[in-house]
């Protein structure tokens, strides 16, 4: 196996080259986002998913503690998807058997929690998971539902982008990148 030819290993530059474009393709999605809500007042959501306008402060408070964590996943992920794990499997016509079973078992952790709780909380009427303050009863395993759509989708992007570019770590950046944006500016008001 040659890591080179996989992707996995780049020159320096290449790499280089690699985070800047990431950070064009971020840059240019967030900027037709804040063009949507200046001009339309409208942002892009889908059911617990959404992309909407933030502050300058959530880029550093997201950034600085989380993009690290998001970066070293989504980045394992897109090469194990793409550079170890892709094959064909099922028929000629239909070339993304392999993609949807990678991407079922890249989600499949993401809900298990929320099955459980709520499984739990149907069975028991109780909360198996609740937050700090039990009189609140939150549920925090909601901030999982983002995942459900989040986690399958990375794995078709980053198949598309390393299809184009024979490059693992383009989408892994720009996925860790977005996902982090998304998480922490929607997940609460504020981050600790």
């Amino acid at each position: 196996m040659n890591l080179a030819e996989r992707g996995v290993t780049l020159p320096l530059k290449k790499l280089g080259q690699t985070i800047g474009l990431a950070c064009i393709v971020v840059g240019a999605a967030y900027l037709w986002v804040f063009f949507a809500d200046f001009f339309f007042k409208a942002d892009f959501r889908l059911w617990v998913l959404a992309m909407k306008t933030f502050t300058a402060d959530k880029v550093v408070l997201s950034v600085k503690p989380y993009l690290w964590l998001f970066l070293i996943y989504y980045i394992a992920i897109s090469i194990s998807a793409n550079s170890f794990n892709y094959n064909d499997i099922g028929s000629k016509k239909c070339k993304i058997g392999n993609g949807v079973i990678v991407a079922f078992f890249t989600v499949f952790p993401a809900l298990i929690l929320p099955w459980t709780q709520y499984g739990y909380y149907y069975a028991t009427d109780k909360l198996l998971f609740w937050g700090v303050n039990p009189a609140r009863l939150q549920m925090y395993v909601l901030w999982l539902f983002p995942m459900v759509l989040i986690l399958p989708a990375a794995i078709f992007v980053s198949r598309k982008i390393y299809k184009a570019t024979k490059n693992p770590y383009i989408a892994g950046i720009i996925l860790a990148i977005i996902v982090t944006i998304i998480s922490c500016t929607n997940s609460r008001d504020f981050i600790l």
